[in-house]
């Protein structure tokens, strides 16, 4: 069922963006301490936010910069709210309080805490983009199949601008597997399955080959297995050095003889529940990731300084302890599984606020999971791909850095979603 937006509700909806963009054009531009790893374009930044500052950076300057900066993000953003709300209206009737609640959760993130127009970091592009990714998806699967194009435009520059969703890929494709597998390997299913497997190998090239035109080394931007170890190194011990040679020994006995005068490890807390500990990994986590294991871990691949450093060098010394810290990861990892196992859980606990709502999105992904095989019902397509996206975004994060709004705010509308098919489908049945 379409729902079109009656004339009154267009209006009002106007006037609601309209305050929200006056709103956020009158808040300063926000700067974090790592605002200067955009505007110098070090070699751990994805490219896509980099180049998006470095054209505003190029022609303006002050408070020209900031302004336009935010003007740009906001107007992409509520335009982004706007196009997913408009998808998925062709697929979900809403009432006036279903409507109300969904724009509440679509524009949650431009206020407080986060404030993604404001700030000058990658949640300015990568928000709107991961909207817009979700609704073109829809609008693709469900609706309208020459949406496909710009769904592989959306796709490309979320995950070049946004790494973490590199893997959003998936469910897509899998799904469009389970939708078409009577007549997959006809045209032209055949060839949008083809492109789906190839975004992310498209992505990958396209990241290396940035590197090496910046950096001077075809690489992939590194900092995955920096932040993958961080977690590692907290549950680990001093004899985990014994099964490590080379300079994966030598980094790790570096920085953990660090962490372990910093009092920043699992052996250092007192006896208490994973829950305990993982609130302590939690808070620490700057102190255990950036401040430790990355910064000793790079200094010790650099010859110099890092001040007195070519940036050539510096990127070699990314590469080199994210190869390491690759290394010392899956060692300590598999040395200390069950500490390493129960962190995790606990850390995936955080993420979903409780227990309850874990299981209840992981029950509807394995259940809508069950009902694709025998069912071509879109609410079923729909539950699962939004589960979908929910689990993988949140394993991702769990598995790489500690559960914080920062990284999990994209899927916030996705719950509300989950929940207002669910209650239609108690109050009124699926139909088969």
């Amino acid at each position: 069922m379409i729902v079109k937006i009656k004339k009154s509700e267009n209006k009002l909806l106007l006037i609601v963006y309209l305050v929200v963009f006056l709103y956020l054009i009158f808040q300063p531009a926000i700067y974090s301490p790592d605002t200067r790893s955009y505007l110098e374009a070090m070699p751990y930044r994805h490219l896509g936010y980099v180049i998006f500052i470095k054209c505003f950076d190029l022609f303006f300057s002050g408070k020209v910069f900031n302004v336009l900066v935010i003007a740009f993000q906001a107007i992409f953003g509520l335009l982004a709210t706007f196009v997913f709300y408009t998808k998925i209206s062709k697929l979900i009737a809403f009432n006036l309080i279903t409507k109300i609640g969904l724009f509440a959760f679509l524009l949650f993130p431009f206020f407080p805490p986060l404030e993604v127009a404001n700030n000058i970091c990658s949640e300015g592009l990568s928000y709107p983009l991961y909207l817009l990714f979700v609704a073109f998806g829809i609008d693709f699967f469900f609706t309208n199949t020459k949406s496909f194009k710009y769904f592989i435009v959306v796709f490309l520059l979320l995950a070049l601008t946004r790494g973490q969703f590199i893997i959003a890929i998936v469910p897509i494709a899998f799904m469009y597997i389970l939708k078409h597998k009577k007549t997959l390997f006809k045209k032209p299913h055949l060839n949008r399955f083809i492109v789906l497997l190839l975004l992310p190998v498209v992505v990958l090239l396209a990241d290396k080959s940035y590197h090496k035109l910046k950096d001077g080394i075809f690489m992939s931007t590194p900092f995955s297995f920096v932040n993958i170890s961080t977690a590692a190194f907290y549950v680990s011990e001093k004899s985990d050095s014994n099964q490590l040679t080379g300079n994966d020994k030598k980094v790790f006995d570096i920085c953990y003889n660090k962490l372990d005068k910093q009092k920043l490890l699992l052996t250092n807390q007192k006896e208490g529940s994973y829950k305990d500990y993982y609130s302590f990994f939690h808070n620490h986590i700057p102190n255990i990731c950036n401040r430790t294991v990355h910064y000793y871990g790079r200094a010790f691949f650099l010859k110099d300084e890092l001040s007195n450093s070519t940036h050539l060098e510096i990127a070699q010394a990314h590469l080199s302890i994210e190869n390491t810290l690759r290394n010392i990861s899956f060692s300590l990892i598999n040395q200390n599984f069950n500490k390493w196992l129960n962190l995790f859980f606990a850390n995936l606990i955080h993420a979903f606020n409780g227990i309850v709502i874990l299981i209840v999105i992981v029950t509807v992904f394995l259940l809508s999971l069950i009902k694709l095989f025998t069912s071509n019902n879109n609410n079923y397509y729909l539950l699962f791909m939004l589960s979908a996206l929910i689990l993988s975004n949140t394993l991702l994060v769990c598995l790489a850095s500690h559960s914080i709004i920062r990284y999990l705010f994209y899927n916030y509308a996705l719950y509300f979603l989950i929940f207002i098919i669910l209650f239609k489908q108690i109050k009124h049945g699926i139909k088969h």
